[in-house]
This record gives structure tokens, C-alpha cells and sequence, in this order.
């Protein structure tokens, strides 16, 4: 399984203005930040094996921390041994 976080700010518009864009942003990151993105409405988070996310425009997205060029659908699945994830040893 893997978590999936779909995150718009751009959906949710004030009175416009690049300033008001970049505010969205910081909320977002916050809220990530602090372990409360199940709670925004900026950010739709789920859980999968395969995710297929269709969009109504052309949109430029991030996958595993890479640009991707502009599509209107995004399709991936997780393969089981795929990615190794390390963590350090709980303190005792």
C-alpha cells in the first residue's frame, strides 16, 4: 500500500492574485507539515495499490519527486519490494 496526496490549491479560489496562490500553498504545506492533511480541502488523500487520477485539463503534475510533463490522467501501480525504506532504530 502506499498514500496518495492529491493537492489543488489552485481549485479553491479567493479574489485571485498571485499572493493569495502562494498563501493556499503555505496552508497546504502546513497542514502536511503538521500531520492535518486529512483535514484540508485542499488536499484529498488516499490509500492503493494502483492509482488513476483523471483530470479535466492538461495539468503539469509531481510523481516520486519528479516534474512530469502536462497530461490528463495520471496511472501508476506499486510493485511489492519495489522501493526499500530505512529508518533508524527506535531508541531503547
Amino acid at each position: 500500500m502506499v498514500n496518495v496526496a492529491v493537492v489543488a490549491p489552485r481549485k479553491k479560489k479567493l479574489d485571485g492574485g498571485l499572493g493569495e496562490n502562494a498563501s493556499l500553498w503555505m496552508r497546504v504545506f502546513s497542514r502536511m507539515v503538521l500531520g492535518h492533511a486529512d483535514s484540508s480541502p485542499l488536499i484529498e488523500m488516499s490509500q492503493g495499490r494502483k492509482v488513476d487520477i483523471k483530470l479535466s485539463r492538461p495539468t503539469r503534475c509531481e510523481f516520486d519527486v519528479g516534474a512530469r510533463a502536462e497530461k490528463k490522467r495520471l496511472r501508476a501501480r506499486m510493485e511489492r519490494g519495489a522501493i526499500v525504506v530505512r529508518v533508524p532504530a527506535p531508541d531503547q
